[in-house]
């Protein structure tokens, strides 16, 4: 009993930092000019769905737009409480899709793979100060991946049991509701989840294993969800945005070519993991042969890789110039198909490489923090200066604001760099602010202002 105690104290300890360290720099991380514009002016729950309903026809019909508005009504307490919660939930999913099961908490035997998997989930996917600690994005990549990483769980529990599962009245309403939501995510996860289901499906046949309701009732719901956000007006009003539109009649190959560097931004941010994994798999194949094939661990691997390819290739239909963060799915599956890796090596070859590469990452981490923190800190200091100098200037009846724009210090790498969209920059932010802004400081390095 005291070693079950020692073991629920050490877990609560790691659920608790993760859940903290996500809360503390959600934080830090201060409202931006999205928030500004969309939550100005007593805004409430009544006119959060309105703005939905406004950006359905004019620019954004994602469902984390929605969430989004209403979270900026609640106010920013909603943000801070949900946030941790939500991305605990993600680590727990990834957990479950790659051991099919909850963490065992009254022993220490899984603590390694979560830690692992924490790590990762800060330090190798896509643009964290926007995919993790801001709102917008948070709502549109982070969480949005959950119910992508529960469809993956459900595919490969059929897989695994060659069946597919019962499931109660309940069981069907959440299947359906989590599948329509994530048709509505965004522009690959939906196409990327509904062409895996397809394929899924055919091997299904192939494997001789009974197709019956609660698979068959995802395509419909999945279907619908994509409906009602690609075919939305302003799915096709965002397309003619001068620098979308740009982009929409250049010729496949073209875009394909833009895409490129972005692509290459991603793999670098990963550590070349992109490429690194597709190595030691064609390495292992040559040594083992057809016998590597016969490791699910190792299929998992491949077929995580490919996922990844996939929900970054979508994205060359519209090459991203200024972000990594729509990446971020894509980053998660490399990160997936990492880990999976790591547990055929395990498994084959007797190593414990997941446990070394849990501690090692959590020292890196550790000794990294003060340089992944500082931009968050400095960040969040020019926030709580600018908006004293404010009060005191509206205190005073100013009718003129002289803003500087936020220079936060520079991350470690260019992935870890803070994308801040200043207000200052905005062209309501005089409206916003009730006075006229004039800016009287250029950015700097250090931070990338849209």
């Amino acid at each position: 009993m005291k070693n079950i105690n020692k073991n629920i104290i050490c877990w609560c300890a790691a659920l608790g930092l993760y859940a903290l360290f996500i809360f503390i720099f959600s934080y830090l991380y201060p409202y931006g000019a999205d928030e500004y514009q969309y939550a100005h002016n007593n805004f409430n729950l009544l006119t959060a769905f309105k703005a939905y309903a406004e950006s359905y026809v004019t620019n954004n019909p994602r469902i984390g737009f929605l969430i989004y508005s209403v979270l900026l009504a609640l106010g920013r307490w909603s943000f801070l409480l949900l946030n941790p919660l939500l991305q605990l939930t993600l680590v727990l999913s990834v957990f479950g899709l790659i051991y099919m099961r909850a963490p065992d908490f009254k022993t220490l035997k899984d603590l390694p793979a979560f830690i692992l998997i924490s790590v990762m989930s800060v330090l190798f996917i896509a643009k964290p100060d926007n995919t993790l600690f801001w709102p917008g994005g948070a709502c549109n990549y982070s969480w949005a991946v959950i119910p992508f990483i529960w469809l993956m769980i459900f595919l490969k529990y059929i897989y695994e049991n060659r069946r597919v599962p019962k499931v109660s009245k309940a069981g069907y309403l959440l299947i359906v509701f989590t599948a329509f939501i994530l048709g509505m995510t965004n522009e690959n996860n939906a196409p990327a989840a509904l062409l895996t289901l397809c394929v899924f499906t055919l091997l299904c046949f192939k494997a001789k294993i009974k197709i019956t309701a609660p698979l068959k009732i995802i395509f419909p719901a999945l279907i619908a969800g994509m409906a009602v956000m690609f075919l939305a007006p302003g799915s096709y009003k965002r397309m003619d945005i001068s620098l979308i539109s740009f982009f929409k009649q250049a010729p496949l190959l073209t875009k394909i070519i833009w895409h490129i560097p972005k692509m290459h931004d991603i793999t670098v941010s990963m550590l070349l993991l992109p490429v690194f994994i597709p190595l030691v798999m064609f390495i292992e194949v040559l040594a083992k042969k057809t016998q590597a094939f016969k490791n699910n661990d190792f299929i998992y691997a491949a077929l995580s890789w490919a996922l990844a390819f996939i929900l970054a290739s979508v994205l060359c239909m519209a090459p991203i110039m200024r972000t990594t963060r729509p990446f971020y799915s894509a980053s998660v599956m490399v990160m997936i198909s990492f880990i999976f890796l790591l547990k055929y090596f395990d498994a084959v070859y007797k190593t414990k490489l997941i446990r070394c590469a849990a501690w090692l990452s959590a020292v890196v981490f550790a000794l990294m923090l003060p340089l992944f923190a500082q931009p968050y800190i400095s960040l969040y200091k020019q926030d709580k200066i600018r908006a004293r100098y404010i009060e005191k200037a509206k205190a005073k009846g100013a009718d003129k604001l002289y803003l500087n724009l936020y220079i936060p210090t520079g991350g470690p790498c260019s992935n870890l760099q803070l994308l801040y969209y200043d207000l200052a920059k905005h062209w309501k932010a005089s409206e916003y602010l009730g006075a006229e802004v004039i800016i009287i400081k250029p950015e700097k390095e250090g931070l990338k202002i849209l």
